[in-house]
């Protein structure tokens, strides 16, 4: 796995000229995107002909999200014959433009982009789609612009909103109107749509809505002290959002630090959080999984690469988790049977 940043980017490939063609191994916010994969014109993307592709992903780190993204995606992609490329950014535009310039380096016939900043998303669509090759867009398709969104292959994206609401829906479905509510927010952004997912479904359902409370990474001393903020400013609140099931043991922190007795209500739902609602410690969850998410990304950029054309595969759509169906949620950083 290798972190890249612009700057240092340039002078690895200067050192390391020689290696530039090694395989990368390793593991590994929104809104506007349709429900099933999207395809753009263009000629087949090359690589079949070489007794299988390589297909190249960009990612960010900081959350297990993205980790079980790329064993979907590496798994897919292997299962089909073709070989997987992972480049790990810092979530920046430069990263996100080094890691393009580098898998391109290594001659990927496929880019499969998660991006997390929208400046360098779409400058990864530009760098990609004028070397010839092919770009899928996977999780958040929302930053891509009208002159970008054409030179894109296919997309595989949540609809954002809907993750919110669902967790919103699990709120609405265990507290009577009137319920005092708020999120706190780790990543402002692409990803504030999830927020106003959940905001919009609880204020339908009659919560008063006490705001968003800022923190500014997902590292517990950050997310705990927004989670401080909200108690400070709004200590009779009932239910607190937020949009990733990690930073809950922070927030459950300043909760009891508080003498609160505020509930979270998160988006993410790992497989172990399926235990914590069994035994009580999590009232439900919105359950957007992982892994399926890369599984389906990877389905269609083996297709793309084959040049078979792009399967029409409905991206998975979160379950309001609760102990009435956790049988029905899959399996967050792994295959379901």
């Amino acid at each position: 796995m290798i972190v890249l940043d612009r700057q240092k980017h340039r002078m690895w490939r200067v050192a390391t000229l020689a290696a530039a063609c090694a395989v990368l191994a390793g593991t590994v916010g929104c809104g506007s995107s349709n429900d099933t994969s999207t395809a753009a014109a263009g000629s087949p993307a090359t690589g079949a002909s070489k007794g299988g592709a390589r297909i190249g992903y960009i990612t960010a780190t900081g959350v297990s999200y993205y980790t079980c993204v790329a064993k979907g995606l590496k798994d897919q992609v292997q299962a089909g014959g073709n070989t997987y490329v992972e480049a790990v950014t810092k979530g920046t535009p430069e990263s996100e433009l080094a890691a393009a310039e580098d898998l391109l380096a290594q001659d990927v016939d496929v880019v499969v982009l998660l991006s997390v900043a929208p400046k360098g998303g779409n400058q990864v669509v530009n760098v990609v789609s004028k070397a010839g090759k092919k770009v899928v867009v996977v999780n958040n398709d929302a930053f891509l612009t009208p002159e970008t969104r054409p030179k894109v292959a296919a997309t595989y994206a949540w609809k954002f909103p809907e993750l919110g609401a669902s967790a919103g829906q699990v709120a609405v479905d265990n507290f009577p109107a009137g319920t005092k509510a708020a999120a706190v927010e780790p990543t402002p952004g692409g990803v504030h749509n999830m927020y106003l997912g959940f905001k919009n479904t609880v204020t339908k359902g009659g919560f008063v809505w006490k705001g968003f409370f800022p923190a500014k990474t997902y590292s517990p001393a950050d997310v705990q002290k927004a989670t401080e903020d909200l108690l400070t400013s709004q200590p009779d609140v009932q239910v607190i959002y937020t949009d990733d099931t990690e930073p809950t043991a922070a927030i459950r922190a300043a909760i009891t630090a508080a003498h609160s007795k505020a509930v979270i209500i998160p988006t993410g739902g790992r497989d172990e959080d399926k235990e914590l609602v069994r035994n009580g410690s999590l009232l439900g969850y919105s359950a957007a999984s992982a892994y399926p998410m890369g599984q389906g990304a990877g389905k269609i950029a083996n297709a793309v690469a084959s040049g078979a054309g792009v399967p029409a595969i409905p991206a998975p759509h979160p379950i309001a988790a609760s102990k009435a169906n956790l049988d029905q949620v899959p399996n967050y950083c792994a295959p379901t049977p």
